[in-house]
């Protein structure tokens, strides 16, 4: 992921973490081809509960390549979550 893009997820860490269900994202995320298989496993057995699970998966993203970031955007309109995707891209333009 590219540092802007990975800068504007942590300014939005929170809502992220509050938002997402890592389970619905995993799926897409490995739909789109952006996650593996095992690394959807390692997200679902994270132990601690959904937001820790959400934390693994956005430090896992923030390690993916540069397409990382709108395979992201992508999967979150997928899972009805446009909010969020207003909240990151409006940061862009701050």
């Amino acid at each position: 992921m590219e540092w802007r893009d990975r800068d504007r997820m942590r300014r939005n860490y929170t809502l992220l973490l509050d938002s997402i269900d890592p389970d619905v994202m995993c799926t897409h995320l490995l739909e789109a081809g952006l996650l593996s298989r095992g690394m959807v496993e390692m997200v679902r057995a994270t132990p601690g509960g959904r937001y820790s699970r959400s934390e693994e998966l956005l430090m896992m993203l923030m390690r993916r390549g540069p397409r990382a970031f709108d395979t992201f955007l992508s999967c979150l309109r997928r899972a009805k979550q446009d909010a969020l995707v207003a909240a990151l891209l409006q940061d862009a333009s701050i």
